[in-house]
Order: C-alpha cells, then structure tokens, then sequence
C-alpha cells in the first residue's frame, strides 16, 4: 500500500510525494552486489546483446482514491527502466530513464505541456549531466507511433504486464542522445524498478513475478 493522503491533511497545501515497490539497480562501486551483473566479475549487461529486453510483471489495484492534492495530483502504477554509459574507468558520464504507467488517476501531462502529446505523460532532462528520463501512457504507445502494443490499465484482476523497453528506447532515440563516442548499444542496464507514485492520494496495490529478460 501506498498512503499519503493523511500526511498531505497535515502539511496543508504541500502535496507530498511518495513512491513505493520493488528496485533492482547497478551498483558501479559494488558489482558483486548488483541486481544486474552478467559474470562473476560483476560485469554489466549492454543493450547491444539483444534485441528485445522485456520487463515483466503481474500486477494489480485492489482500492485508489482521487487525491486530495490539487495543484499536482498524481497516482499512478508504473515500471521505470534504467540504462548508465560508462566510461573505462567506470564511472557513470550519462544515464536515462523510461517509464511505463500501467495504472493512473492523474493530469494528462503532469507539467502542463501541450507540445508533448496525448501519450507522453512527463519528460525531463538536465543536459549538463546528460541525464533524460521520460514516462509515457501504457494505454496510449501506439498512439505514440512506438512498435509497441497498447498495455492496459490495471484493474482489481491480476493483469500480466510486458513491456519491451529497448523497442521503445530505440524509437525515442533522439530523446536519449548518447554522450559522443558513445552509442546505445554500449549503455548497460542499470536499473527496473515496479512501483506506486502518488501526491496526496492512497492506492492499495499488489505486484508479483517480477522479471527482466533480454532476448536476441
């Protein structure tokens, strides 16, 4: 569960923020102890290996309600996955993020932005780190012109959800411009996380069968 309409009630305008689920991520420093390591050594997995990387879950809502937050209401149910670009002496020089939201009760783009289409519900990106990250609607990728299928919204059902995040990479590749000399097929897998975001509302939610798989 994910609860933050009471403790939006105490701070009184302030919507507060709040996300929880599961997280799995590169540990640069500690390979050893990484979710995502391809030999003993701790070595990373690169895009460039496969052609498909689906992440997959099971999920579902069992009760939300429509926060209570009024200048930045957001409830939503999504899976984020996460690449870094190394450099040779390992250290992390750019990364991005893109996110699917497989459940929402939200604005229709959270940052008012009309530019960004239908199926485009937030992007940021801070170019002096060569960091971008950018979610969309899972109800509305076709709509988007991505080589991927619609996912439904959850529902009180478990719902088997699979999202092929190198496809939709590939088709938002000017979104995530490598660093020069650097391409999108040597970024490594640095991240997948299934969780609950939400600003001032409550969501009861379940998530099982966690699973990320890169085919070639």
């Amino acid at each position: 569960m994910n609860h933050a309409a009471a403790e939006t009630a105490t701070t009184q305008a302030k919507c507060l923020m709040r996300e929880i689920g599961n997280t799995y991520q590169l540990w640069p420093s500690s390979p050893e102890n990484s979710s995502f390591k391809r030999n003993k050594d701790g070595s990373a997995f690169q895009l460039g290996l496969y052609k498909h990387i689906y992440g997959k879950f099971q999920a579902k809502v069992l009760t939300s309600s429509v926060p209570a937050c009024t200048s930045e209401p957001d409830l939503t149910v999504q899976g984020d996955f996460r690449i870094s670009y190394i450099d040779r002496s390992g250290n992390t020089i750019a990364s991005a993020l893109i996110g699917v939201l497989v459940y929402g009760m939200h604005d229709e783009n959270i940052d008012g932005s009309a530019s960004q289409g239908n199926g485009v519900y937030w992007y940021g990106a801070s170019p002096m780190t060569e960091s971008y990250q950018e979610t969309l609607h899972g109800d509305r990728l076709s709509a988007l012109g991505t080589s991927s299928s619609d996912i439904p919204q959850l529902s009180s059902d478990y719902q088997t959800v699979i999202i092929d995040y190198k496809a939709l990479l590939q088709s938002y590749a000017s979104v995530f411009p490598p660093p020069v000399g650097h391409s999108l097929g040597g970024a490594v897998i640095a991240g997948f996380d299934v969780y609950s975001h939400v600003q001032g509302g409550d969501i009861d939610f379940a998530v099982k069968d966690i699973d990320l798989t890169g085919e070639d």
